[in-house]
């Protein structure tokens, strides 16, 4: 086990005044980094299980969009994907990063894996800092949760904290700060808990689950998340216009004031099925619909949790939540589709965002200016009660599907909901229910 210095002032007071000694100890580093993108315990996990044990470094710091390593960018897109370059939807502002990047680094384990993860709180603002680790039930490990003054004291600044915990239970989670606003000022990323695909109801549904189909979202303004807060809370009126757009993996154009700005490119090959992982991780109240041009797609997972398989259309995600679907790329009147992405309802909270699905081979790209009209017929899913758009001729919530664990089709925290399978104006009541309205059966 390495050793590192580290110094230690002592301060004590006595009749003479206040007195200090600097001592220099040896400390235990805790924890061997691996590898900061994962790939050493990104694998196809093994059945019987064969846990490991999976290191990462978390460097956080401020940094700024659209800085100095962004050069040329947005007039090079060659400039915008330089190392260190951040340039989210083309805005100028402060920026909290994580290892250099925002999102922060993936971590993609099997069910079962010890995670632990070094944070280095180097915010040059002094601010402590947390990180949670959304989806994960810290059985055992609550002082890893991550959440100021309760289950830990922030990290304080120019310190470190090693987070040690196992990856249960698997899906689709995601890590973010949860120390005042700094999640909406990019401190979040994916954190993935795959199992073998022998243990999965839904393994059939899909062919590839790839590193980097997960899709991250966030509502991305162009001022620091504190302000629209102080701003509401003061009842105040900003004396300069800001944007909100909806980026997707740290990437996005802004509608109002185009930049030109690269967008996340999602490649497929035809003929196979890929399932792809979205998270919404927005700061503010914004329920993000997501649609794929001429790609509908099934459901099969949502906050970990396997469903019953929904083929829909469009699909809506509140804050937090995460939803697993399968697109089939079976498409090929063109190479690149436009995957649509806009707030719901839009009224209260206006933002829009968009990237691309690419068939692999393609050459031809898609401009921002013919992705601005979604579709809006079709079938929507959505795990909340909401007004049904007149516009969508089918519409499935939790009411309409259920959901798989360990071999039963029964989620024990979704005991409440009475199960039913509805399309728009047509109930029709589940034939197999428990006493608290759940489905007992299985596939």
């Amino acid at each position: 086990m390495d050793m590192v210095k580290g110094l230690i002032t002592v301060f004590w007071i006595s009749n003479y005044g206040l007195h200090s000694l600097a001592l220099e100890c040896q400390l235990k580093q805790e924890i061997k980094v691996i590898n900061n993108k994962s790939n050493d315990c990104f694998r196809e996990c093994e059945f019987p299980a064969r846990p490991r044990e999976c290191g990462y470094e978390f460097t956080m710091v401020w940094s700024s969009t659209m800085a100095a390593p962004c050069l040329e960018c947005p007039e090079s897109l060659v400039d915008c994907e330089a190392p260190q370059c951040i340039s989210t939807d083309g805005s100028f502002r402060a920026v909290i990063t994580t290892n250099d990047l925002t999102p922060g680094p993936s971590i993609q384990v099997c069910h079962g894996d010890i995670i632990r993860v070094k944070v280095n709180n180097y915010l040059q603002d002094g601010a402590g800092l947390t990180i949670h680790w959304h989806g994960i039930h810290q059985i055992d490990t609550i002082w890893a949760d991550g959440v100021p003054m309760i289950t830990q004291c922030p990290i304080p600044s120019a310190t470190s904290f090693v987070y040690k915990f196992v990856a249960d239970p698997p899906g689709t989670h995601w890590w973010h700060s949860h120390n005042g606003v700094q999640r909406g000022d990019g401190a979040y990323g994916a954190l993935i808990v795959r199992v073998p695909r022998q243990t999965e109801i839904n393994r059939k549904e899909y062919d590839f689950d790839l590193q980097e189909h997960s899709i991250l979202i966030i509502d991305w303004m162009s001022i620091l998340s504190l302000d629209p807060l102080m701003l509401a809370s003061e009842n105040a009126v900003p004396s300069h216009p800001h944007t909100l757009t909806l980026l997707t993996n740290g990437k996005g154009d802004n509608t109002d004031t185009p930049s030109d700005t690269p967008l996340t490119v999602f490649e497929v090959q035809e003929g196979f099925r890929y399932r792809m992982r979205l998270v919404n991780s927005a700061f503010g109240e914004c329920n993000v619909q997501l649609t794929i041009e001429s790609h509908p797609f099934t459901i099969i997972a949502t906050d970990g949790y396997e469903l019953s398989p929904v083929n829909v259309d469009s699909l809506i995600l509140t804050p937090g939540e995460r939803i697993d679907l399968v697109i089939e790329a079976s498409s090929t009147l063109k190479s690149a589709y436009c995957i649509y992405l806009t707030t719901s309802p839009h009224e209260m909270c206006p933002a829009s965002g968009t990237a691309i699905l690419k068939y692999k081979h393609a050459h031809d790209a898609v401009k921002i200016n013919s992705c601005a009209s979604p579709p809006v017929n079709g079938s929507l899913f959505s795990t909340r009660e909401f007004s049904n758009d007149v516009n969508y001729t089918d519409t499935f919530t939790f009411r309409e599907t259920y959901a798989y664990r360990g071999g039963a089709c029964c989620d024990r925290q979704l005991q409440n909901f009475r199960t039913s399978y509805a399309f728009t104006r047509t109930v029709v009541q589940s034939s197999c229910s428990g006493e608290n309205g759940q489905h007992v059966n299985d596939r």
